[in-house]
């Protein structure tokens, strides 16, 4: 991590859409201060900050990710939720993410790939 990385996002804040947050593979098991103290600055300055989780194209838990996503949102207070490796088809229509009403409205998925209808 490089802190002073994170503080060049300042400067940028209006022409992202958003950064997203990956401490650990997602969230990790602990909160590391550092890592999130390093992010206020760019949250700070308006960048949307969204935090990282991995749903194993529908066969993680829908236990595991949701506490992916309410770490994320306890920890850094990120605005939204990148849900990678979503099941795209058929072959790989696991349940996909869980939602709450939070993490629904804050989704952010990878392109290409449709949310649920």
């Amino acid at each position: 991590m490089d802190p002073a990385a994170w503080r060049a996002l300042r400067g940028r804040a209006r022409l992202l859409y958003a950064v997203v947050l990956n401490a650990a593979d997602g969230p990790g098991r602990r909160r590391d201060p550092a890592f999130h103290a390093a992010a206020r600055d760019p949250r700070a300055a308006g960048v949307r900050l969204l935090g990282y989780v991995d749903t194993a194209y529908g066969r993680r838990s829908p236990r595991a990710v949701l506490t992916a996503v309410h770490r994320h949102r306890r920890w850094s207070g990120v605005g939204g939720v990148f849900h990678d490796q979503r099941a795209t088809g058929p072959a790989t229509s696991g349940p996909g993410p869980p939602v709450d009403g939070w993490a629904r409205a804050a989704a952010v998925l990878p392109p290409g790939v449709r949310g649920a209808r």
